[in-house]
């Protein structure tokens, strides 16, 4: 599916556009016309454009936590502990 939407701005305000597409996983931004100013009249021909407070909203998906870790580490603390008292057991 492709849309397209052409927006028409010009240099004595900022313009808000709200694209609100469902589904989009790539946007195209292209410039044309425009008037050259004059400190840029040896580098480019007018078509610059700025964009400014880009929002993207992607849907977060939350992940999972990991309850084999935790468990892991709560016998291997309870295994090094019993070890530790056998030897001092053994010592005294």
């Amino acid at each position: 599916m492709s849309i397209s939407k052409t927006v028409v701005v010009d240099t004595t305000q900022p313009t808000l556009v709200n694209f609100d597409y469902f589904g989009v996983d790539e946007l195209k931004f292209t410039s044309f016309g425009g008037v050259e100013p004059d400190y840029l009249k040896e580098k480019g021909d007018g078509t610059q454009f700025a964009l400014d407070n880009f929002t993207f909203n992607e849907k977060v998906t939350s992940v999972p936590e990991p309850t084999l870790l935790p468990a892991l580490l709560a016998v291997g603390s309870l295994s090094v502990g019993s070890v530790l008292r056998r030897k001092q057991l053994k010592q005294s």
